[in-house]
């Protein structure tokens, strides 16, 4: 980013960890918490009214999911706005739904204030973050068509190096390393397979209004065979509800 002054938001409902991570930002000279929310809705309504560099987001919030916002941002603010999960574990596999719903990268809620900005400076320059278990499934995806360096940096990194280790087996600087896990993201969203045109008319129905029993009346299926075609549609979204499903369609302009 070229400006001085890196604008961050965060949404996330434990008031101590908020509190904290919103301190440590503030702490520094080239970042500014630029607004907080505490639920989806909150976080919605900013998101629309404000454009952060980057949206520090909670997938676990009690108003619903995070991954609503991550697609919102991505949907208002394309890649000027980095969503970054905020995560206690981890977890590969939700992690893998938010990068495939836009996220760029997670920071661990258990690590220390210097971790924290040290993850946010790597983003803020364009760089990705990927831990070992994240990158062992990425290489498990078969539909992701990564490039023999990228290939090549996901191996050390499922196999146990850290980014700068990686690097330098690699001969690449530590940034030119970030940068190519952010790359390997952007291959994820860009392989995230379509949808079938049945997969489309359920959505298309659910949005105008239609319940799973509606939906499948009009489409002359049984309601458990709706449900399974929606299941298929979540997973190729990276969606885990509706909502959020209904929120990446419109992304991808399936209602027009």
């Amino acid at each position: 980013m070229s400006q001085s002054c890196i604008n961050i938001a965060i949404v996330e409902d434990h008031t101590v960890f908020r509190q904290a991570l919103a301190a440590t930002i503030e702490s520094t000279q080239d970042m500014v918490v630029s607004w907080v929310a505490e639920d989806v809705d909150e976080g919605l309504r900013l998101l629309t009214e404000s454009r952060p560099d980057i949206l520090l987001v909670d997938l676990g919030l009690p108003s619903g999911s995070g991954m609503t916002l991550i697609h919102e941002a991505r949907r208002c603010w394309g890649d000027t706005c980095i969503s970054v999960v905020l995560t206690m574990t981890g977890n590969e596999t939700h992690l893998f739904k938010a990068i495939r719903a836009g996220a760029k990268g997670y920071l661990f809620k258990s690590d220390d204030e210097s971790n924290w900005l040290s993850a946010l400076s790597t983003l803020a320059n364009g760089g990705g973050l990927m831990h070992s278990r994240l990158a062992r499934h990425v290489l498990s995806e078969r539909e992701i068509k990564l490039d023999d360096l990228s290939r090549q940096l996901l191996d050390l990194l499922a196999a146990g190096y850290c980014l700068n280790e990686a690097a330098e087996r690699l001969s690449l600087t530590s940034h030119e390393a970030a940068t190519q896990v952010c790359r390997c993201y952007a291959r994820i969203q860009e392989s995230m397979p379509g949808l079938s045109a049945r997969e489309t008319e359920l959505l298309v129905l659910l949005n105008q209004g239609y319940s799973f029993r509606q939906g499948a009346q009009r489409m002359s299926i049984q309601e458990c065979t709706a449900k399974t075609l929606a299941a298929r549609a979540y997973q190729k979204l990276g969606a885990t509800n509706l909502q959020e499903a209904l929120y990446a369609a419109r992304r991808e302009h399936l209602f027009r």
